[in-house]
């Protein structure tokens, strides 16, 4: 396993400062626990974690405009994707809503920030998770797509309005009891997959039933109409053909994890956490996949990768075509000390980068897959050791470190921004102050690698 035990570190460089963003006075505490962030070749956009939208000039860092989000539904407004539609887009589209739905729509002019379309995909008397309205949006090539509530598949318009391009429950004959709860674009390819389950008849708190739901596959022709490439009934998914030692009827797909599958399995001792990529042509599930104990963090256990986690993949990034990068936790250790880059089809960690003085750390270290390059090439890591900020490049290839950049420690920056969120964009980095305390002064922070 190459990339292992890097004793020199790398020469680094401090980032440049373009410009800080104060922050404002709140009147309330924090109603999402979500930041979004979306780049063009002039601006950097922003939600905060007080329902705000800000616009800065990628150039100078100054604020341009902002605007206060409202949202229709109750609970707070909570910031689901931000998203330009296109290169020649006059509008940002925030998709936005209360609590755990979202469905709103609200598009602002790229300019002023005024509002220029709002629309909801939103099911009467639904809320909460297996919504379509809750799927996130995709791009592929110059087009954002999306699911409405209603299994139509929807086009982002440069205007900010949305068309619809097919509707997905029709390539489904006969299952007409049968709804769309999740959207993913498997990396690398031009091939959609969405999970269906049936409608649950109000008989059990259960919810839908997932054992005659399925996966579906399908691609856009025509920017006017959707094609099936495949279709796989749950139960054939989950015999012991295509999953051995499948345990229930689970089968997930995560927002994070695009073009995968997870489920729990049994294969003659401890229960497992699977995690499995779907092949794009055929819909056939890779074996055996990275398989994970459940009790991987007990005291001498082997631990355990970051999208293991019981609250979710949220440190990973699938970088396409079968890889998948993941933080990783010791047993014995508290936060993630390495990078690990899994190929998912053997299961078989390719290379283990080490985060330099991570296993001496006195505070938990913390990682977050920040940027994979769109030639795979490059793999850009955040980490912070003992309050030690700093952005690695790290070969794809070989996970041997090229070169990193530190983030400022110094005045009203230094501890503000320590577990920021972090967004890469050709050499530019944008941070959010995601867990804003009334003592601080920092708001984001625009810097630039000098590149």
């Amino acid at each position: 396993m190459t990339g292992q035990d890097w004793v020199d570190e790398p020469l680094g460089d401090e980032l440049d400062m373009v410009k800080t963003l104060a922050q404002p006075t709140y009147r309330s505490e924090s109603v999402s626990a979500e930041v979004q962030a979306a780049f063009t070749d002039d601006v950097v956009l922003f939600g905060d974690t007080h329902a705000n939208l800000y616009e800065l000039d990628r150039a100078t860092g100054e604020l341009v405009w902002h605007v206060a989000m409202r949202s229709a539904l109750p609970g707070g407004d909570t910031v689901c994707d931000l998203v330009v539609p296109s290169p020649t887009a006059t509008t940002v589209v925030l998709n936005h809503g209360g609590g755990e739905l979202c469905g709103n729509f609200t598009a602002y002019d790229l300019e002023t920030g005024e509002v220029v379309d709002e629309y909801a995909s939103l099911p009467e008397g639904s809320a909460g998770f297996g919504l379509a309205s809750n799927s996130s949006l995709w791009r592929l090539g110059e087009r954002v797509y999306w699911l409405d509530s209603g299994g139509q598949l929807q086009v982002l318009e440069d205007d900010g309005s949305s068309s619809s391009v097919g509707e997905l429950p029709a390539l489904l004959p006969g299952r007409r009891d049968y709804s769309v709860s999740a959207l993913q674009l498997i990396p690398g390819t031009d091939v959609f997959m969405v999970r269906y389950r049936e409608h649950s008849d109000g008989s059990s708190r259960g919810g839908p039933d997932d054992r005659n739901g399925g996966l579906l596959g399908f691609r856009v022709v025509d920017d006017s109409q959707v094609e099936e490439v495949w279709h796989r009934p749950l139960r054939s998914l989950t015999d012991e053909a295509n999953s051995p030692g499948h345990r229930g009827h689970y089968l997930y797909l995560s927002d994070e994890l695009p073009g995968t599958v997870q489920d729990m399995a049994v294969r003659g001792g401890p229960k497992l956490f699977r995690l499995r990529g779907v092949d794009a042509e055929t819909g056939d599930l890779q074996n055996p996949g990275v398989l994970v104990r459940a009790d991987s963090m007990r005291p001498g256990g082997p631990g355990m990768p970051g999208f293991a986690e019981y609250y979710g993949p949220t440190q990973v990034l699938v970088a396409g075509e079968g890889d998948v990068f993941s933080p990783f936790e010791l047993s014995d250790h508290v936060g993630f000390t390495s990078l690990v880059r899994y190929d998912l089809a053997t299961g078989a960690a390719i290379w283990r980068w080490q985060v330099p003085k991570a296993l001496r750390a006195v505070a938990a270290p913390s990682m977050d897959v920040v940027s994979i390059t769109p030639d795979r090439s490059s793999v850009y890591v955040r980490t912070s050791v003992d309050y030690d900020n700093r952005i690695w490049e790290i070969d794809y290839e070989t996970g041997q470190p090229r070169r990193h950049w530190t983030l400022p420690a110094t005045g009203a920056y230094r501890y503000a921004m320590d577990f920021a969120e972090t967004y890469l964009d050709d050499g530019d980095v944008l941070q959010v102050n995601r867990y804003g305390s009334p003592d601080d002064r920092v708001l984001a922070a625009l810097l630039r690698t000098g590149d």
